[in-house]
């Protein structure tokens, strides 16, 4: 019995090249392919593997909320139970990945990978109210963390410059 498998295609065509190929390998071809997309790139995908099926995505982008309206496609998608479901990334990690990692946990599935542009693969549970949470507050958690990042910048740069003029006094009292 052949495995499905199901990519979601959110990375490039280099990193979707090398995991079908590595899909393939590892799996000796014993597998039935198939791809969530966005419609303008359908053939990207057909030229790298042919017998791959692929369900499309209207919108240009991954967006959770879209996707849950469109019953059709998620009926259609979950006909099937599929053994693996691979999120790939162009980069080496997975920022701004909150509504593919919803559409993916909303998927009929027995594991979730995690394919990074390194070819690093990562076997991922996901939570669904971790995901909620990021999916409402990702964008404000991002904003605290940036603006803590520069306040603490700001307060260890203050130290450092408050100490060097405290060594400074020092030493010119120290050698009057």
């Amino acid at each position: 019995m052949s495995k499905k498998i199901l990519i979601v295609r959110s990375a490039n065509e280099i990193v979707i090249k090398k995991l079908i190929n590595y899909i393939t390998v590892t799996n000796k071809n014993n597998i039935e392919l198939y791809c969530l997309v966005q419609k303008n790139s359908v053939k990207l995908v057909k030229n790298i593997y042919s017998n791959i099926q692929c369900f499309i995505i209207n919108e240009d982008n991954f967006n959770y909320n879209q996707f849950k309206k469109n019953k059709n496609l998620i009926n259609e998608i979950n006909k099937n139970k599929y053994d693996e479901i691979y999120i790939p990334s162009s980069y080496l990690y997975f920022n701004n990945f909150n509504d593919i990692f919803n559409i993916a946990n909303s998927i009929n599935r027995i594991s979730i990978f995690t394919f990074t542009a390194d070819g690093n693969i990562t076997r991922i549970k996901l939570n669904k109210l971790n995901l909620k949470i990021n999916l409402l507050f990702g964008e404000y958690i991002y904003f605290f963390i940036l603006v803590f990042k520069i306040v603490f910048l700001l307060i260890s740069y203050s130290l450092k410059m408050l100490l060097s003029l405290v060594l400074y006094i020092h030493r010119r009292v120290k050698y009057k």
